[in-house]
């Protein structure tokens, strides 16, 4: 099984080739269209900006092999953190539009008397309903984050956090997974849910 994470300038792009590496999992770092055109499977790693991202996407030339990829090929696609929120269609941290594979847009977390400062920076657990938030995974995750993604369709969020909101911390819909916090530093729990993405 051929892994593609791809490079377009996300500061944590060698801690996730470090997790797949330990794993034991075939793997290529790439940012060309050929090489993505050729992928099994896709990382989209983030730790950056919205437009930078998204400049790195359009510099290498690799927006429609992306796509191609995931929506017309069905490739099972892992986007963390900032990789997350450029599915979206924009955001507020940027000027450039998104992948637009995901009906959303990304908001600012809002400061509130310094309970909830911004960034979101640390760990947190995940809430499997927006409804009941009694009903709280124990385990926990890093994240490091200032802004949160507004889906259109609620149907297509796994898991939800809360700071000072709640906003979607695991999407799923159909080839797509896409976290927003940080599972290649959320120790044993996040190590498992980046096994589970390559082995099935």
């Amino acid at each position: 099984m051929k892994i593609t994470i791809i490079n377009v300038g996300s500061n944590n792009l060698m801690s996730v080739a470090k997790v797949i590496k330990f794993l034991g999992y075939d793997f290529q770092i790439a940012n060309t269209p050929d090489q993505i055109l050729l992928s099994e499977k896709i990382i989209l790693p983030g730790i950056s900006s919205f437009d930078n991202l998204m400049s790195g996407i359009i510099e290498n030339n690799i927006y429609k092999a992306l796509k191609q990829q995931i929506l017309v090929n069905q490739v099972p696609l892992l986007a963390i953190c900032a990789g997350m929120q450029i599915l979206a269609n924009d955001s507020a941290e940027g000027n450039l539009k998104g992948l637009g594979i995901i009906d959303a847009t990304c908001l600012p977390l809002e400061k509130n008397n310094n309970t909830f400062p911004s960034p979101h920076h640390g760990w947190d657990k995940l809430y499997s309903s927006k409804n009941n938030k009694s009903t709280i995974h124990e385990n926990r995750y890093y994240f490091c984050h200032s802004y949160y993604m507004q889906v259109k369709n609620e149907d297509i969020v796994d898991k939800w956090a809360f700071y000072g909101l709640l906003f979607p911390a695991i999407i799923k819909k159909n080839n797509i997974t896409a976290i927003q916090f940080h599972p290649e530093k959320s120790l044993e729990d996040g190590i498992n849910l980046i096994n589970k993405f390559c082995i099935e």
